[in-house]
């Protein structure tokens, strides 16, 4: 969730949204979660193997190159959750970081 609220990180966050989404930000998730987790493992049975390596990066939280069913099924829920808190907060003004020491 962090990494979702740090300004500095504002021109990553399509990005991040992107591979957390598999490409599809738009695609209205389940509420309740057994219908998140079951879409997610839906999700990952679909793309398995064919995951972009920007989505491998993103779903490999263990570092060893690979994305298995728990390891991406978990995540997703973490994304899903972070994505559902930011859209509930009240939007701040965005901060420009000063790069000019």
């Amino acid at each position: 969730g962090r990494l979702r609220r740090v300004g500095d990180l504002h021109s990553c966050w399509r990005e991040m949204r992107l591979w957390g989404s598999l490409g599809n930000p738009k695609r209205k998730l389940p509420q309740e979660d057994a219908a998140l987790r079951k879409h997610a493992e839906e999700a990952f049975d679909e793309k398995a193997g064919k995951l972009s390596r920007h989505e491998v990066e993103f779903f490999d939280v263990d570092g060893d190159g690979t994305v298995g069913r728990s390891e991406f099924v978990d995540t997703f829920l973490a994304w899903a959750a972070t994505e559902a808190a930011v859209k509930k907060e009240k939007p701040l003004r965005v901060l420009k970081p000063d790069m000019g020491l």
